[in-house]
């Protein structure tokens, strides 16, 4: 019998808070019907939405396989081979049969938040009485416990995030005060701060993930000092080299993604609340007090720039993620050839990897060539935001809503990317698998000679 236990409804990896409905977990099952479980629960319910990182430990297919429970229905095609991961399958799959969801739906816990903060202020500066700020924040509990449980859903007829929780709080709730809860903003401000809010929470996990990636590589480099093989120029054998150092050199250039994560953060932790259309308000808020609520460093100082540049915060993580997925497509490409018979140097992962519809020997490193394909996109992207900030009145204009739409998909394309790199890492560069690939294709024993270095 091999039991599951039910995880928390926040991801293990990353921290992200799970709606209800979107992290449902396997029952606890023998192993017979474990298969079964996670065959009928639905995708999304499996694994991070906002990372990829899996609900239940990911070995859970390898324990199947080692009690000699059949893979041929998990696996669509390569049979014989360990099933990959839910969330290794939706990643190689992309949205082919997958739905992106409503980009505002990802907005709600921060505009939520964002509405607490006003609100607070709103009474403290004797805007609002205590007990219209008393009726918002009960609305406001009731809408994100509805969040929590996958039961509050965006109307499209009422445009925006925004809209929607005003409307819930007045029409639904039939709390009057909810109007009043707008009083000395603007949507301009109110969606730049989201974002904001949206992009730090990003940037954090993001650099949480690079860090676990950076960890690996330096650990499983650790345990490749002695794995000799060729280093490349030109394509071709150049001098002695190690895996070891390979993966060390990849190790760096994560680190420095982590810094350019730190940049962003201290640059563009700063609240756009209050701003309004760029222009400011004549009601006597405290924008201080808003920033301390919501755990920005401090206002903006400029109440124009935030509104007018609101491209810029997005194209510079856009940056930042077409550097991190150009180093995740040079590394996928390496470990490509390094895995084909040609070069005989590393054996991917199964787990990571797809067989073929018609040639049964097959093992195709399909979840490498997505990230290949991935950072292609996220580059793109990069391309549309620096676009958006071309040629703009100063003040706000309507095309800079395009901005929200390429950094949330670049997040979503790149993010996952990082954590499967992290754990392919893990499982295709075990020391003694490669030392024996290494030794079959240099014909040098390396466990002999550093045994006969170490005598003398």
């Amino acid at each position: 019998m091999m039991t599951s236990s039910a995880p928390d409804r926040t991801c293990r990896l990353c921290g992200t808070p799970q709606p209800t409905d979107h992290w449902r977990p396997p029952a606890t099952v023998d192993t017979g019907s474990l298969l079964d479980a996670w065959q009928q629960a639905p995708p999304i319910s499996r694994y991070c939405g906002l990372c990829g990182t899996p609900a239940c430990g990911e070995d859970i297919l390898d324990h199947l396989q080692q009690e000699g429970v059949s893979q041929g229905e998990a696996r669509l095609y390569g049979a014989s081979l360990v099933s990959p991961t839910p969330e290794v399958v939706a990643f190689m799959a992309g949205w082919d049969v997958a739905a992106k969801g409503a980009a505002d739906q990802s907005l709600i816990p921060f505009d939520i938040w964002l509405n607490r903060a006003h609100t607070r202020m709103l009474v403290a500066q004797s805007i609002l009485t205590p007990d219209q700020g008393e009726a918002i924040f009960r609305g406001l509990e009731e809408i994100e416990q509805l969040y929590q449980a996958g039961q509050f859903e965006l109307n499209p007829a009422l445009e925006d995030v925004h809209t929607n929780i005003e409307k819930y709080l007045t029409n639904t709730l039939g709390i009057e005060a909810g109007l009043a809860m707008h009083t000395a903003r603007s949507r301009n401000d109110q969606i730049v701060t989201d974002m904001r809010l949206w992009m730090r929470h990003r940037v954090i996990v993001l650099a949480k993930l690079s860090l676990d990636l950076m960890h690996q590589l330096i650990n499983v480099a650790g345990t490749h000092l002695d794995s000799v093989m060729a280093g490349y120029t030109h394509h071709q054998h150049a001098t002695i080299s190690t895996f070891g150092h390979h993966l060390a050199a990849y190790a760096e250039a994560i680190r420095r993604v982590v810094l350019r994560l730190n940049h962003w953060y201290s640059t563009f932790n700063y609240s756009p609340l209050g701003c309004v259309t760029g222009l400011s308000t004549t009601f006597p808020i405290d924008r201080h007090l808003t920033a301390e609520l919501l755990g920005f460093d401090g206002p903006e100082p400029n109440s124009l720039d935030p509104i007018a540049c609101r491209w810029e915060p997005e194209a510079d993580l856009g940056h930042i993620l077409s550097i991190l997925m150009t180093q995740l497509s040079n590394m996928a490409q390496t470990f490509i050839l390094l895995g084909t018979q040609e070069f005989g140097v590393l054996k991917l992962h199964p787990r990571f990897c797809s067989g073929s519809s018609i040639m049964p020997q097959k093992v195709n490193p399909d979840a490498l060539e997505v990230i290949k394909g991935k950072a292609a996109d996220v580059t793109s992207r990069l391309s549309g935001l620096l676009s958006l900030g071309r040629a703009s009145l100063s003040g706000y204009n309507r095309d800079q809503q395009w901005s929200k739409y390429l950094i949330m998909e670049a997040c979503l394309e790149a993010m996952p990317a990082v954590s499967i790199m992290a754990r392919m890492v893990d499982t295709s560069c075990r020391p003694e698998t490669l030392h024996a690939l290494l030794n079959r294709r240099i014909g040098v024993d390396t466990t002999r000679l550093r045994d006969m270095a170490g005598t003398g």
